[in-house]
């Protein structure tokens, strides 16, 4: 998981722990998306977050693991200027994600929170 924003976008590799070994997975997301945090309420569900975009402009972003495929899921937000930081679930369908909404073009920043109930 990563705490700051990088500088440079990187390519997004996910892996999924099947008790002895690391399989690399496929991802939705635009070529410019960094996952911040993950949650798996169950071995075949997990929710990650985190933005796409440059840094300077960032939009949410969220996917959903599912019985073996990752799919790009909406946010809540506005279409720029969130980072979703960090995600918690405690069923498939609920989770409550935590980040910062960029209140201007300087590094002031609101808390921002979205939940997700029921899909």
């Amino acid at each position: 998981m990563m705490s700051n924003c990088p500088t440079r976008m990187r390519p997004l590799i996910t892996e999924r722990w099947d008790g002895s070994t690391w399989t690399v997975q496929g991802t939705p997301r635009p070529a410019a998306t960094i996952l911040n945090g993950v949650s798996c309420p169950s071995a075949a569900s997990c929710t990650a977050v985190g933005f796409s975009g440059s840094v300077v402009a960032p939009v949410a972003a969220a996917e959903q693991y599912s019985h073996g495929t990752w799919r790009r899921q909406p946010t809540a937000g506005p279409a720029s200027d969130e980072v979703l930081a960090g995600v918690s679930c405690t069923s498939a369908s609920t989770c409550t994600a935590a980040g910062y909404h960029a209140v201007s073009s300087t590094t002031v920043q609101s808390p921002l929170a979205e939940r997700s109930s029921g899909g």
